[in-house]
Parts: C-alpha cells; structure tokens; sequence
C-alpha cells in the first residue's frame, strides 16, 4: 500500500502585510539618537572641568547627590542675585533719578565772619597838607562840579548808591575851587580812568606810615560796638591799608559766639 504525506499550511492573517516593518527603533535609528545626546552632554562635561565658576565645577565632580543639590541651589541663588542686582542698577540709572544730599548741623555756638569796615574818604581833608605836593596839587586842579560828571559817566551801572560813594570818596579833597568849570574842555572816558587811576598811584606812593597817619582812625570812626550783647572796643579791630580805601578795619570776631538766631532782645 502506498502511503502518502499532506501537508498543511496555516493562512497568513489578512491583518499582516508582507511589506510590515516593525514599529520598534532599529539599530541605527538608536545610534543616532545617542549621537545627538551625547555631544550636550560632552560640552556641559568640558565647560564644567575648565570654568573658573567654582558651583559648576563642583556640581559636577561632588560624588554626594546631597552635595550637588545644595551646590546647584547655591549657585542658583548667586545667578539670581547678580540679575536682581542687575536689573535694580539698570533700573535705577534709567530713572534718572536726582539726589540732593542736605547736611544740617545744630551748634551751639557759632563762630562770627570777620567783619572790614573803612571809611569811603582814604585821606582826612585835615591832614591833605601833610601828603606830597603832587596829591596836593592835583586834588586842587579838580572842582567837584567836574568830579560828578566823570563820575556819571565812569558809573556805567547808574546806581544812585555807587555814585554817591564816588562822590563822597573824592568831594573830601576839595575846598571852595569852583572857579575852573569846564576851562579844559571835555574829557574821555580814557583820561577820567587815568586821572583816578593817578590819584591811586600818588596815594600808595606815600610811605605806609604817613598814608596810615593821614587816613581815618578808629578812634574817631567807633562810636559805640556790641556784638551778641557783649561789648567791644577799638583793641578789637585790626588796621590794614587798601589800596582804594587807605585805613580799613576788621573786627577781631573770633572771641565771640552767636548762640541764638537774630539779635537778642
């Protein structure tokens, strides 16, 4: 008898394809995917072995993980300060911000500023006679009529104040002279400069001793003198000579203190 063998085949299932690839990542796919990853890692790995930043650095070499946290929170918190820091100097140079800073000190007592007085006449009419002849001389060849109108048109300011001190520091030279009115003519404004500018220079030629001798003393000018309600005198006044004025005065005020504003009652 002759025996046969059959075979039987299963039917592929319809929901499978020939053409199916399957749905997982291959080989490749996967080495490119640590491809991709790695050269992050590489360059976090470098930057934290070379930098000077010593929280990176030692984020990465601490072998604790306590220790890398309180690291990173350590350095987090240094990031975050420096940018608030930041953010508050930017802020606050971009608000141009004006500060006025105002010092207020309370003393007790309080020193006084030197006071100069001087008298606006350099020279007493008494004691003309006992200058030089040239200062003589040439106070006599000036009539006050003629004095104020140099002195109106020197004035540029027209301060009624100004000229009368002019006039009072030059009326002292004259006597009764109003004979010469206007007998030489009108006169620049250049040569009235030099004819002041002269009667300066012939009194600083006069020696330093008559030229204090000839000027205003204290004696005659001080009437009476409180400061504070303490009293003072003539020892309290130092003499210097000004150019301008002769004899000047300044009061010794350092000896006195002002306790209160305003004067006392």
């Amino acid at each position: 008898m002759n025996q046969t063998s059959s075979f039987v085949t299963e039917p592929k299932p319809a929901w499978k394809d020939h053409n199916e690839t399957d749905s997982r990542p291959t080989e490749k796919e996967r080495s490119t995917d640590v491809k991709a990853k790695v050269p992050i890692l590489l360059v976090f790995s470098e930057y934290a072995d070379k930098t000077s930043i010593n929280g990176i650095r030692l984020i990465k070499i601490s072998n604790s993980y306590v220790a890398k946290f309180i690291w990173s929170i350590l350095f987090l918190s240094a990031v975050g300060a420096l940018a608030y820091h930041s953010y508050s100097i930017i802020a606050n140079y971009l608000s141009y911000n004006t500060v006025a800073t105002i010092n207020r000190s309370i003393a007790n007592q309080m020193e006084l500023p030197f006071i100069t007085f001087c008298n606006q006449n350099p020279v007493r009419s008494s004691k003309l006679k006992q200058t030089s002849p040239e200062l003589v001389q040439y106070v006599r060849n000036k009539s006050l009529d003629k004095l104020v109108e140099i002195i109106s048109k020197y004035d540029t300011s027209k301060s009624s104040e100004t000229n009368e001190i002019w006039i009072n520091l030059l009326s002292t030279y004259l006597k009764d002279d109003k004979s010469d009115k206007g007998s030489s003519g009108d006169m620049t404004v250049q040569s009235e400069l030099v004819g002041f500018e002269r009667f300066v220079y012939e009194m600083n030629r006069l020696d330093s001793e008559l030229r204090k001798k000839a000027g205003h003393q204290i004696d005659d000018m001080l009437l009476w003198c409180f400061i504070g309600g303490d009293s003072c005198n003539v020892s309290d006044f130092k003499l210097f000579s000004s150019n301008e004025f002769g004899n000047c005065f300044t009061l010794n005020t350092l000896k006195y203190r002002q306790e209160s504003e305003g004067p006392k009652e």
